[in-house]
């Protein structure tokens, strides 16, 4: 099957990041000797971490916070939160461990903001979500 009518068929079945990253995997993967099952895994891990992606930044932009920070941007000297505990926190291995994390606050305190930003940063480490559970 030639390149043009691979990428029609990622095209029709809607999956654009194994296209985009064609290429370079494909490419990497016949470089590296590597089977042909491992070649089609990454295109699919590349696929699926792309829609994992996606989804958060949908959420995000769905949920119109004011402005984007992050944890390096937070002022923890102006503020009572311990910052070694969200550093801990920030390691993620309550998803591994698969346990709970509840955030106590009054209104307006940003409970809701700071799991979004671990979500993002587990996405980038490449960790699983279906397991793990957290309440807000």
């Amino acid at each position: 099957m030639k390149r043009a009518d691979c990428f029609a068929l990622l095209e029709e079945l809607k999956l654009p990041a194994m296209a985009q990253a064609w290429d370079e995997v494909v490419t990497d993967g016949i470089a590296r000797k590597r089977s042909t099952t491992e070649i089609i895994g990454r295109l699919l891990q590349t696929e699926l971490t792309q829609r994992q992606l996606r989804s958060v930044q949908y959420r995000i932009a769905k949920a119109k916070f004011g402005q984007t920070r992050s944890i390096a941007q937070f002022q923890f000297n102006d503020s009572p939160v311990h910052q070694p505990s969200v550093d801990l926190l920030m390691e993620g291995a309550y998803i591994t461990d698969k346990r709970n994390i509840i955030f106590v606050g009054g209104p307006g305190t940003g409970k809701r903001i700071w799991p979004v930003h671990w979500v993002l940063k587990q996405l980038h480490k490449g960790q699983k979500y279906g397991s793990s559970m957290y309440s807000i």
